[in-house]
């Protein structure tokens, strides 16, 4: 496993834009929980930035279970130990499961 493996690059990506989607989602929260914080435009636009960006984090996810899945048909090849794999497989099934839960909770109140 090198630092130049793509999956480390994008899972990197990913972990920083969760964090940053987090922010927006406070935002959200907070906008929405107290009208007094913001405006019904500045809702809407914090709305729209945050489905884009969940939106664009689903797209990365995807992208690293297909990479996943060709390491699995070649393990050797890639050089991916079974361990790594696996961490591989948990990081993007808690990751995809913080942009649901987030998904679902935006749907409940818009």
């Amino acid at each position: 496993m090198s630092q130049n493996d793509p999956f480390i690059m994008v899972r990197d990506a990913v972990s920083k834009s969760l964090v940053e989607t987090e922010d927006i989602f406070q935002r959200w929260t907070d906008i929405h929980s107290k009208p007094y914080l913001g405006s019904v435009q500045e809702l809407g636009q914090v709305t729209k930035q945050l489905r884009e960006r969940l939106k664009g984090i689903e797209w990365d996810l995807e992208d690293l279970d297909e990479t996943v899945k060709v390491v699995e048909s070649n393990p050797e090849r890639y050089r991916v130990d079974p361990g790594e794999l696996n961490r591989r497989k948990v990081f993007i099934s808690k990751s995809a499961s913080r942009v649901k839960v987030t998904q679902l909770f935006i749907s409940l109140f818009v």
